[in-house]
């Protein structure tokens, strides 16, 4: 199953540890959908302008659900979603369909 979900093609990509962190990138802004539904609590968002390194805005999302991430701006962008802290650290079992 994709993470993501209402990607355009080349508009973004994604390395995960599911449940626990991921790396967006998104190659000239965008928005997607990052499927969460099988992780719990909340993950923080932070992102970071790839042409000039700068840090971009933080932000909080919520599992389990498929989270809409949004990049800040046009041109490159990369999101570090990671678990807060606090939060369970178990994602959520699935069933064998």
């Amino acid at each position: 199953m994709a993470l993501l979900s209402e990607r355009e093609l080349d508009e973004a990509y994604l390395a995960a540890k599911p449940g626990e962190k991921y790396l967006l990138f998104f190659t000239d802004g965008g928005a997607v959908g990052l499927d969460l539904q099988n992780a719990t609590g909340a993950f923080t968002v932070r992102w970071v302008n790839i042409n000039s390194g700068e840090w971009g805005p933080t932000e909080t999302v919520q599992a389990p659900r498929v989270a809409q991430l949004a990049a800040p701006g046009p041109g490159p962008w990369a999101a570090a979603i990671v678990r807060s802290r606090g939060a369970q650290r178990t994602a959520r079992p699935t069933a064998d369909l």
